[in-house]
């Protein structure tokens, strides 16, 4: 029996429970790599094959440091990244094998790699990142000294392994092919490793929030929701668009969308350089005719990023606002995809160059602009927003025929509206209306800019108004 104080350790090293290579300490290991790889060297006997799963590699390795409350699954995904990470820095090397017969196993084969084929890599590495190093805090400290500087790397200083040593991956230092007659140590995995790592039970998905979908009333309403999706606000890519001078070719065709023959240069060929009536570029803008619109090749507007982003389409969430907005009945919008893109570049400039004095800001203003150049009159009055002037109040039909000839015809702004309505006059105080879904009748009390006010007490917008609306007729009223 040793008595005590016999027992004599020299420099405290016999009683260390295992002993790894000194040169790891160079090695692009994570905690977790590092933590696997020497539980893998401990488990290996004399005869170098232990049979761990990947399950007990994660309960061994990180369940004391996570806590009787972790997930297995979880420890088990961390057991299989880290062998992944010793496998792309070739301290293991990995050898697939299929199932051949009914007694075979199917599952791979790992091989803790002799010292001699990955040291020299990781010399290699290290004396490179000694070097940057060392370049890296000289730089600083001259930066320092002058106030100021540039840190940069010479390009004397490699900062990858020689040619020679296979290429690893990115931050993984590479190692050379050695034929050794040393008998490796190994281990076999039972488990079979997955293609693909499993997430942790604890990640959730973020829910994506809902645009408000914005009612379908030519795309012209007072104010409209910012869109909140990840791809931004359609001011900013419109700001975005017109601060980059966008010109022909990039302002919205996408990549093999067929070009489209260009129209006859317009009289005014810069609406912001040359602006309309009372300074506005929207009112400059030349109508382009519906027959070369229609003789053009229809383009894919899903493809337009510049037409999208006019009509507030720029998410991919929008698409069904951008297909309902080019359908829109008694409208020329369908025509919109024709446009050929130095048109369209016309629009968001002068769209941009009116934002600032149109009541809704951009959204409304590049409705305005794609309508401009479909041929539908505005005046600076139904643009800004202004109230026409008040009618003069009815004196009775005696001196309406008196004074017929003396006074002038009351002056009523045009109201925002198809042109095929306004011909026939019937957007007008007193006129009928039938609601097309529900048939009932209704009678216009009187229009106030861009709003239709009704008997019933509701006001809608006139666009709106004219989609859900049809002029209610003798002849249709006799039929039913």
């Amino acid at each position: 029996m040793t008595q005590p104080g016999e027992l004599k350790i020299e420099e405290g090293r016999d009683d260390l429970p295992f002993q790894i290579h000194w040169e790891l300490d160079d090695a692009p290991l994570t905690v977790d790599a590092f933590r696997v790889y020497a539980h893998l060297v401990r488990c290996a006997g004399r005869d170098g094959l232990v049979f761990p799963s990947y399950l007990t590699i994660g309960e061994k390795c990180f369940r004391a440091s996570v806590g009787p409350q972790a997930n297995p699954r979880s420890l088990r995904n961390r057991a299989m990244k880290a062998m992944r990470e010793l496998v792309d820095t070739g301290l293991v090397l990995k050898q697939a094998r299929t199932k051949k017969g009914r007694e075979e196993n199917d599952s791979n084969i790992y091989v803790l790699a002799p010292r001699r084929q990955w040291i020299e890599g990781l010399r290699t590495k290290r004396a490179a990142l000694e070097a940057q190093t060392l370049v890296m805090k000289a730089s600083r400290k001259g930066a320092e000294q002058e106030g100021g500087g540039i840190l940069e790397m010479p390009p004397s200083i490699p900062t990858m392994p020689p040619p020679g040593i296979p290429a690893m991956p990115r931050g993984i230092p590479a190692m050379p092919e050695v034929t050794s007659t040393e008998v490796p140590q190994s281990f076999e995995v039972i488990s079979k490793e997955s293609s693909s790592e499993e997430a942790p039970e604890d990640a959730r998905s973020i829910p994506l929030a809902d645009d408000d979908d914005l009612s379908p009333d030519g795309g012209t309403p007072e104010g409209l929701p910012e869109d909140t999706d990840a791809e931004g606000g359609e001011d900013l890519l419109l700001d975005q668009l017109v601060g980059s001078g966008v010109e022909g070719g990039e302002s919205g065709t996408a990549e093999g969308v067929e070009d489209v023959p260009p129209a006859a240069a317009p009289a005014v060929e810069n609406s912001v350089e040359n602006p309309g009536a009372q300074g506005w570029a929207i009112l400059a803008l030349e109508p382009i005719p519906l027959a070369d619109l229609q003789a053009r090749p229809a383009r894919d507007p899903e493809g337009l990023k510049v037409l999208r982003a006019l009509m507030q389409a720029s998410s991919a969430k929008r698409l069904g606002h951008l297909r309902e907005q080019l359908a829109l009945p008694g409208t020329h919008r369908h025509l919109l995809p024709r446009l050929t893109d130095a048109e369209l570049d016309r629009a968001v400039k002068a769209a941009s160059h009116d934002a600032a004095r149109i009541p809704g800001g951009m959204p409304n203003a590049g409705y305005y602009a794609l309508d401009r150049l479909l041929g539908k009159a505005f005046t600076p009055e139904m643009l800004s927003g202004q109230k026409p002037q008040a009618p003069q109040p009815a004196l009775g039909h005696a001196y309406d025929v008196k004074n017929e000839g003396a006074r002038p015809a009351p002056v009523q702004a045009d109201a925002p509206v198809d042109a095929a309505i306004e011909a026939e006059g019937a957007l007008a105080a007193g006129k009928i209306w039938r609601h097309k879904a529900s048939g009932t009748l209704v009678r216009i009390e009187r229009i106030d800019g861009p709003t239709v006010y009704l008997d019933s007490g509701d006001s809608l917008s006139i666009a709106k108004f004219s989609t859900s609306h049809v002029k209610h007729t003798a002849a249709r009223q006799a039929a039913s």
